[in-house]
């Protein structure tokens, strides 16, 4: 019985690694703090279904017992300390103050606009123009709209965007226009330079192959059109792989 119980916790665990962890590792630093914290939990689960948890409890409250009278020692000698935990816990929560391997980004002349990988909250922050140095979030509809008669004389990429980001977060714009009502003479694959590639794919330079093909996958998963995401951002995407792809000689 018990084999059989550690034969369906092995299977769980490789499911749950290709189709959630593989995404977690592609998210750099904060995705692998996540995924220390999802394998602790799964230990602790194991340890109560075995019945051990009370050996795990007892050894965490001795360690805890030692933490608290070392606490005021630590942070006199280390003042960055709190800091430092701060970020590091900041990043495995993510969010739209999430940087690096979070968030993809998307700039156009007047947007530039950001997609959380974790959550699939879409935002961006406006960079011209009256509104210059507001969120699309913090927009009232009728701000919004007006942006968006703006954009269709002077972004067109933007317009894009927006609509995507309409369709996924703007439920109060009832009668939003279509992707598809809007037609632009400007390829999504022009002008995108590695940084860019890199920005969009939400990754750091030096990123390997395998972390680009495995961002790339899992973007396109809130994004490919057929599962209701833009056709515009899933080619800025595409384009974000090849263009990296063939940047990178190694891993």
């Amino acid at each position: 019985m018990r084999l059989l119980f550690l034969i369906a916790i092995a299977f769980a665990g490789y499911l749950i690694y290709k189709l959630y962890f593989q995404q977690l590792l592609a998210q750099g630093k904060a995705g692998k703090i996540k995924l220390g914290l999802i394998v602790l939990g799964l230990f602790f689960l194991v340890m109560a279904v075995t019945g051990r948890a009370h050996v795990m409890f007892a050894i965490i409250g001795a360690a805890m017992t030692q933490v608290m009278r070392l606490a005021p020692l630590l942070i006199r000698f280390m003042p960055n300390l709190q800091k430092y935990l701060g970020g590091a816990l900041g990043g495995a929560v993510g969010g739209a103050g999430a940087s690096g391997g979070n968030q993809s980004k998307v700039r156009t002349q007047t947007l530039v606009a950001t997609l959380d990988h974790v959550t699939g909250k879409m935002d961006g922050e406006i960079i011209s123009g009256v509104l210059s140095g507001r969120h699309l979030s913090d927009l009232t509809l009728s701000e919004l709209k007006q942006y968006y008669e703006d954009c269709k004389e002077s972004d067109p990429e933007a317009v894009r965007i927006l609509q995507a980001y309409i369709a996924r977060e703007r439920s109060d714009w009832t009668d939003a226009p279509g992707e598809q009502e809007t037609k632009t003479d400007r390829s999504p694959s022009d002008a995108i330079s590695v940084r860019e590639a890199y920005d969009i794919l939400g990754l750091e330079q030096g990123a390997t192959r395998k972390e680009i093909t495995q961002a790339h996958r899992s973007l396109m998963t809130q994004l490919h059109p057929d599962k209701g995401g833009s056709n515009y951002l899933a080619a800025k995407v595409n384009e974000a792989k090849k263009v990296l792809l063939a940047h990178v000689t190694e891993d």
